[in-house]
């Protein structure tokens, strides 16, 4: 899990957040609304790799929260766990770093 200060951004929703993220990933991921209660909505790069991220706003400022993860609920289910997490990892760290980068330099959120 990482978790991202950006500028404090009050009118920022998770939509607004959602259609900036398709903006700049469209080409290389899929963006849709999550259907977990902990993330507001997916990066999915393919049926295993993925990232979760969540808007988190406070009196004091704005946040995302995101973690890597498959999207696949099946894929989940069937192959989830320690030996997935082994063979995952690294794909799973080179997405969290995109969203990172993306959310530390995006117009949008500063």
């Amino acid at each position: 899990m990482a978790i991202v200060r950006v500028a404090h951004r009050p009118n920022l929703s998770p939509e607004r957040a959602m259609y900036a993220f398709n903006r700049n990933f469209h080409r290389e991921y899929k963006i849709y609304k999550s259907g977990v209660l902990m993330r507001d909505f997916v990066v999915k790069k393919n049926a295993w790799t993925g990232v979760g991220v969540k808007l988190k706003q406070e009196d004091n400022g704005t946040s995302f929260v995101f973690t890597a993860m498959m999207p696949s609920i099946i894929l989940n289910i069937l192959f989830g766990g320690v030996i997935a997490f082994l063979f995952l990892r690294p794909s799973w760290r080179a997405m969290e770093r995109d969203v990172g980068a993306f959310i530390e330099s995006a117009a949008d959120f500063k």
